[in-house]
């Protein structure tokens, strides 16, 4: 029976364990107990809770997303090696946020922020950013940052 916006405490409360329990759990499983585990997942099952990525990433962990930004993806090489991209962070437990920048630096730039907002890990570019003062603004906010095709 999914519960209506569940919470962690949803999740905890139906599980019999505390939310640090279950947020441990959620943030890193092999820390909890098997059985621990087995009804903390039973329970987000029954609840239909999903994690607010979000608020982790707002509480200092890991987002787990990471922007890839191309110009295109209608040349193969760009199809190819987004597809090669994807499949390697997604086997590491990541989501890839793609975005398409054309050849336009005020569309570059946009992205770039919009990545930056959502708390990526890393922004993995494809060509190099000329732009002195988007080079300054991705220096400064401290996130990895992958130029390939440079």
């Amino acid at each position: 029976m999914a519960v209506r916006n569940p919470r962690l405490d949803d999740v905890a409360a139906m599980a019999g364990v505390s939310a640090a329990t279950v947020s441990r759990y959620l943030n890193s499983p092999e820390v909890v107990a098997a059985a621990t585990g087995a009804r903390i997942r039973e329970a987000i099952e029954k609840t239909g809770y999903v994690q607010n990525l979000a608020a982790t990433a707002l509480a200092g962990s890991r987002s787990r997303l990471i922007a890839a930004l191309v110009p295109d993806i209608a040349q193969s090489i760009f199809n190819d090696t987004v597809e090669a991209m994807i499949d390697e962070l997604a086997s590491d437990g990541n989501s890839v946020m793609l975005a398409l920048t054309g050849a336009d630096n005020r569309r570059l730039t946009r992205e770039i922020n919009m990545a930056l907002g959502r708390r990526v890990d890393a922004i993995i570019l494809t060509g190099i950013v000329s732009d002195a003062e988007l080079r300054e603004r991705l220096r400064s906010a401290g996130t990895t940052v992958i130029e390939t095709w440079g």
